[in-house]
């Protein structure tokens, strides 16, 4: 959302178009997810949306911070994708 600031904790970009697209396509299972939960039909599409974005974010931070490609910084943002990963597993075990 503020360019700047995403910088400073995550250190200079060469590719700021790279970064302000990757923003705007994870928003996209966002706002589905924001429409579901607004509309309460939380259907599957929604669950899958949510869960394997999860998945996927964190094993991406994962991954290229263990291969140096990009700062530890982003281990945090993995332990926030953990944190959902669990959120659903706990939201659909309520079902």
């Amino acid at each position: 959302m503020h360019l700047p600031s995403f910088l400073a904790v995550t250190g200079p970009k060469t590719d700021l178009w790279l970064v302000q697209f990757f923003g705007a396509l994870v928003c996209v299972p966002g706002v589905v997810l924001l429409h579901a939960a607004w509309t309460g039909s939380i259907l599957a599409a929604a669950i899958i949306t949510g869960f394997a974005s999860a998945i996927v974010l964190m094993i991406g931070d994962i991954f290229f911070v263990v291969r140096r490609i990009i700062p530890p910084i982003y281990l945090a943002d993995a332990a926030v994708e953990f944190l959902l990963l669990i959120g659903w597993i706990f939201a659909l075990g309520m079902r």
